[in-house]
């Protein structure tokens, strides 16, 4: 039973399964989204989408007023694992991201 037990642990399969698991930790990330859609007075002054987005490993948290501030947290993160994006959506995250900048400051 010893022996079983031993030839388990330095099977040569469990270190290339650890190894990618370290590697999947570092090129995996998790978001929580919530989203809720507020009243913003009356009938008449419609509603907005309101809600958060925390990044998990780091807790990391924005509060988000639209949409597209879920894609420009997000994008953040995918930009440090080295992923490309095109010339176009580089543009818009930028917008928005100058743009939520702005809102913060008023």
């Amino acid at each position: 039973m010893a022996s079983e037990k031993n030839h388990k642990d330095f099977s040569p399969w469990r270190k290339d399964r650890e190894a990618e698991a370290g590697l999947l930790e570092v090129a995996m990330h998790s978001f929580i989204i919530r989203i809720w859609l507020e009243e913003l007075g009356g009938e008449s002054q419609g509603s907005k989408w309101r809600g958060s987005i925390t990044h998990v490993p780091s807790g990391s948290r924005q509060y988000i007023q639209d949409l597209d501030s879920i894609s420009a947290f997000i994008a953040g993160y995918l930009q440090q694992m080295g992923v490309k994006f095109s010339l176009f959506y580089r543009f818009r995250i930028w917008l928005i991201q100058q743009w939520l900048s702005a809102r913060r400051k008023l």
